[in-house]
């Protein structure tokens, strides 16, 4: 049986507010920036494996945004971090300060999924018209 992360994982930490601890795991929540920060503490060589960072839209729907392999030794000089980026994708670290509560806003996973497959009907429905279309004689 093949192992899935969303079967067989652990949530270590989640929040529905801005930020949450949860043992030696934290997350912040930046909405206005689109992005949110992970942080774990104390590590030990026991935490080297695989981790899963994603949302989820309710308690059985969870998008994957990024596989890690996190990989911790005993000297504390040598560590190694691997993430599979896709080559559009880019790694920026970025010093912010705590946006006020009042001022976030969520956008919807939902209303994302129905933008994209509008984006992906009306682009079938373009190629379908092209492609269908019988050239023109040019022998006139």
């Amino acid at each position: 049986v093949p192992w899935h992360p969303k079967k067989n994982c652990k949530l270590l930490v989640s929040s529905l507010s801005t930020d949450a601890q949860q043992s030696k795991f934290s997350i912040w929540d930046y909405p206005d920036y689109q992005f949110f920060t992970v942080t774990m503490t104390a590590l030990t060589v026991r935490d080297s494996g695989p981790y899963f960072c994603g949302v989820a839209e309710n308690r059985r729907t969870i998008f994957i945004l990024r596989n890690i392999y996190l990989k911790v030794s005993k000297d504390c000089s040598l560590w190694s971090l691997t993430a599979p980026t896709p080559p559009t994708a880019s790694w920026r670290t970025t010093s912010l300060n705590q946006p006020s509560i009042s001022s976030l806003r969520r956008v919807s996973i939902s209303s994302i999924v129905v933008l994209v497959v509008c984006g992906l009907f009306i682009k079938t429905l373009v190629f379908t018209v092209l492609f269908t279309m019988k050239p023109h004689d040019s022998d006139l």
